[in-house]
């Protein structure tokens, strides 16, 4: 998908990363639910999603009566995609579908991951039929906020945003979303900005989806690390005074 830089071994304990996709995508779509209607997703009748992972966007995409195609370059995930939803190994940038195979295509949290999001977007407009919608979501983890601090996640989230440089990605792309999908010749393209705090959610399940993702990944083979972390996290989760908050956007843009 271009180079990736999101595998699911890598995170110390693959399982645990699955349940938390699922919790982040049953606490994310209350709120992304209506943005993506908003933009179209639900209009179409055959949806591409890009970087599926798991399949649980997808699984709730086709609860509205949409045929989804997931893809996805890493094998392990999309092997817990439901049976139901046709699965594609496969990079981003090399899509194997033909010109206008779809009404739509779709990622979510995916773009940061990968070293040359504007050659997927590009491929994602290739595949969408004349009118058909391009819809992106992701974030910015410059917008990850918390007070009190949570040291230990910030430490994580700052070697995790270093690393992804390094490789070449842009773990600030949703700021970006907008002039992607322009790059890719596409139109009326609008932007959504969704803020997500740790008082909508809870703060437990804020620390959950948010706040310890990147050491899970970075700290697999230092666990004493991730202790201090959840120690961090069990005193922040019991201050009444505790606030975190997350930005998510979503764009669009017309073939």
């Amino acid at each position: 998908m271009t180079d990736s830089t999101y595998r699911l071994a890598s995170f110390h304990r693959p399982e645990d990363e699955l349940a938390r996709l699922r919790r982040q995508v049953r606490e994310g779509l209350d709120r992304e639910g209506p943005a993506y209607a908003a933009h179209g997703l639900l209009d179409a009748k055959r949806v591409l999603d890009v970087g599926a992972g798991s399949g649980e966007p997808a699984r709730w995409i086709r609860s509205h009566g949409v045929t989804v195609t997931c893809a996805d370059v890493d094998a392990a995930i999309l092997a817990h995609a439901p049976d139901e939803l046709t699965r594609v190994v496969c990079r981003g940038d090399a899509l194997p579908f033909a010109d206008a195979s779809f009404d739509a295509a779709f990622s979510r949290f995916m773009l940061q991951h990968v070293t040359a999001p504007g050659a997927v977007v590009r491929e994602m407009a290739r595949v969408v039929a004349p009118t058909g919608r391009v819809i992106l979501c992701d974030t910015d983890l410059r917008t990850f906020l918390t007070h009190p601090q949570v040291r230990s996640s910030e430490r994580a989230r700052a070697e995790w945003t270093s690393s992804v440089l390094g490789r070449g990605a842009d773990p600030h792309v949703g700021m970006r979303l907008r002039a992607l999908l322009v790059d890719a010749n596409l139109s009326d393209v609008r932007v959504t900005h969704l803020v997500v705090t740790s008082d909508e959610i809870g703060p437990a399940a804020f620390a959950d989806v948010a706040l310890t993702p990147h050491a899970r990944a970075l700290w697999r083979d230092a666990p004493e690390q991730l202790q201090d972390l959840e120690r961090e996290l069990v005193v922040w989760t019991a201050d009444d005074a505790a606030f975190g908050s997350v930005g998510i956007f979503v764009a669009s843009g017309t073939r």
